[in-house]
């Protein structure tokens, strides 16, 4: 049984001020709250440590993500806007605060190395929160996918564009991300799929070129 949220936060925060190579688990111990002896009771290393914190924060950006996507949804927003919530809520906020560490590449480098399986098992997760996340839009009327595509490979799509959008070197300011979530994820719907007309307006300002 590893450590319970409240220590996991700070565990993340230590290693989002140190990095992850110099803190010794005595440090790590020290700003979860805990002895060494406990700490090594949980973890048998930094390493085990560390993996659960990624772990941890990626499970509660999933939440956070569904949440604010739903949200934006019974506030009458339109499927760009339901969807850019949801991911720029279950990226965006983590990007921006690894973005302000002064270890982020360091971070990323180790969680590349360390967290490959978790990884993996987050993006399968992803994509299908997005199929859920459609099939939500259509039931709502929101969203219509087009003939010649489905709810998987438009997850699929999506999926593969805010990997992009994160992945974008160099790094993007704080203030970047959802703009950049938005424009990427309009474009796809653009192509793969019909709104309401009075989301469309809202979206491009004018109906005149806009698919019907």
């Amino acid at each position: 049984m590893g450590l319970d949220p409240d220590q996991l936060a700070k565990a993340a925060d230590a290693f989002l001020k140190s990095g992850f190579n110099r803190p010794t688990m005595i440090e790590l111990a020290v700003a979860c709250g805990f002895s060494r002896r406990a700490l090594y009771y949980h973890y048998r290393n930094k390493e085990e440590l560390f993996r659960d914190v990624i772990r941890y924060q990626n499970e509660r950006a999933m939440y956070a993500g569904w949440t604010a996507g739903i949200s934006a949804l019974m506030e009458g927003e339109s499927a760009v806007d339901v969807i850019t919530a949801f991911l720029d809520t279950r990226f965006g906020a983590t990007r921006r605060s690894a973005a302000n560490s002064p270890y982020a590449l360091e971070l990323a480098d180790s969680v590349f190395r360390l967290c490959d399986d978790i990884i993996i098992e987050l993006q399968v997760r992803l994509q299908e929160d997005l199929v859920r996340m459609l099939e939500t839009l259509q039931t709502a009327g929101k969203l219509t996918i087009l003939s010649d595509m489905n709810k998987d490979e438009l997850a699929a799509m999506l999926a593969a564009a805010v990997r992009g959008v994160n992945q974008t070197r160099p790094h993007l300011k704080d203030v970047e991300f959802q703009p950049r979530y938005h424009a990427i994820i309009k474009a796809i719907l653009r192509g793969s799929a019909k709104m309401p007309a009075k989301d469309r307006r809202r979206l491009e300002g004018a109906t005149s070129d806009i698919q019907s």
